[in-house]
């Protein structure tokens, strides 16, 4: 059994909480899939509960191929990223669906399970093979990606990588 990813994160601005929701549209994660984002606000202003969430408060985009494995937000840009099984796929407010990078040469391969992203902006793909991608948005294109690809050979204990994780200080 496959679960959904969430991620959530409070607005700057104004303090809304915002929460990002994988979808599918069947109980497989062959099934094609979306984004749902949720945005309320903050718990405390409304009595302390999120169950008062208003229906209109949530927005769905579709797009994916299939379904949405894991997410990861990226605050320089506001891009929501995702993977699922095959593919990589990214959000922002200003789009009414998912969209695929432009290029992303040197990105092999399918498997993917896993994604987060490190304090410089750079992608971090774990896959169930292949071992782990860092992927750089080029500044003049955010939706042109370099590809830097990690193996065994490269140092890693195992070509399968479950799970990303970039310590937040460290990096």
């Amino acid at each position: 059994r496959s679960s959904i990813p969430m991620l959530a994160r409070v607005d700057e601005t104004n303090g809304d909480w915002i929460v990002y929701v994988g979808t599918r549209d069947a109980p497989s994660t062959d099934a094609t899939g979306g984004l749902d984002v949720f945005k309320f606000p903050s718990p405390k202003t409304i009595g302390g509960g999120i169950s008062r969430v208003d229906e209109n408060s949530r927005k769905t985009y579709s797009g994916a191929l299939s379904t949405p494995l894991d997410l990861t937000y990226e605050p320089n840009t506001g891009y929501v990223w995702m993977v699922t099984g095959s593919s990589l796929l990214y959000w922002t407010d200003d789009q009414d669906s998912l969209r695929y990078p432009l290029s992303t040469n040197g990105l092999t391969g399918s498997g993917f399970t896993s994604i987060d992203v490190d304090s410089r902006g750079n992608l971090w793909v774990g896959t169930s093979t292949q071992g782990a991608y860092r992927l750089t948005p080029r500044e003049t294109n955010p939706d042109t990606l370099s590809v830097l690809h990690f193996t065994t050979r490269q140092g890693l204990l195992s070509d399968k990588v479950q799970d990303v994780a970039v310590d937040s200080k460290l990096g």
